[in-house]
């Protein structure tokens, strides 16, 4: 079906409800560094990550790179 159905927070939905959600999805594929979005900017999608690690941080008033928090796959 999908690596989602491996994702924790999907485990509690059913195959059918599963299967919508996939055939709703599309995959997206990123280079390391790739920016998925930007402070402030309004989420328009919800992320599943299949592989690798997510990075989320901030920049400081001087420029320096502040990390919030750092997701490893599976993750949503």
């Amino acid at each position: 079906m999908s690596s989602l159905a491996h994702n924790p927070i999907f485990r509690p939905a059913g195959a059918e409800s599963l299967q919508q959600l996939v055939d709703a999805s599309s995959q997206l594929s990123l280079k390391q560094g790739e920016r998925i979005l930007s402070e402030g900017e309004p989420a328009k999608f919800l992320y599943s990550l299949e592989r690798g690690a997510v990075k989320v941080f901030h920049r400081s008033e001087n420029g320096d790179e502040v990390l919030l928090k750092l997701f490893r796959a599976p993750a949503v």
